[in-house]
């Protein structure tokens, strides 16, 4: 039973960055869509939390939350600041984001967790509706305004974001019991 939240977090991880691995890797077709990798991340990951590998300490549900909390509304951002309104409601793609460099990977991290810092911190003086929605919701609004600035010409946002995402489906599914 794992019961230090280090590692706790190093296995929720692990399992996001191996089957993250799978899809840039693998030549089966079940591995390259984000449906299916997340749903495996998400089996695997609930499979775990059933078997109770993770245990049911305060100090992995305040880490569980804190991450949950602050990387939620940092994927939604980075998720619609690649937004193209335009071909979207053409019925085409919404684009691809391929490499990325050091520099741009920590200005597009440091920037979406300052987003959602923001988010969190304006969520706590609206009255949209309960704190976490509301910042959920102010992340996306900013998502869609950066969409229209050259934030939206950087490579490798959605593939920031698409990390974001295995990681919070392997920590939602960590918390089923």
């Amino acid at each position: 039973m794992i019961t230090s939240p280090l590692l706790y977090l190093l296995i929720i991880a692990a399992i996001g960055t191996f089957f993250g691995y799978l899809k840039q890797k693998s030549r089966f077709k079940v591995f390259s869509s984000h449906i299916y990798i997340i749903l495996f991340i998400f089996i695997g990951t609930s499979l775990l939390s059933y078997l109770g590998i993770f245990a049911n300490t305060q100090e992995i549900k305040s880490i569980y939350h804190t991450l949950k909390n602050n990387l939620l509304p940092a994927m939604i951002f980075l998720t619609f600041t690649d937004l193209d309104l335009k071909n979207l409601l053409k019925g085409s793609g919404i684009g691809c984001s391929c490499n990325i460099g050091p520099k741009r990977y920590w200005f597009l991290l440091a920037l979406s967790f300052f987003v959602s810092l923001a988010s969190q911190f304006l969520s706590l003086h609206t009255m949209l509706a309960e704190p976490f929605i509301s910042a959920v919701v102010l992340s996306a609004f900013f998502g869609i305004l950066a969409s229209f600035t050259p934030l939206k010409n950087i490579n490798g946002i959605k593939d920031i974001a698409a990390t974001m995402l295995y990681l919070l489906a392997a920590l939602f599914a960590s918390q089923i019991r």
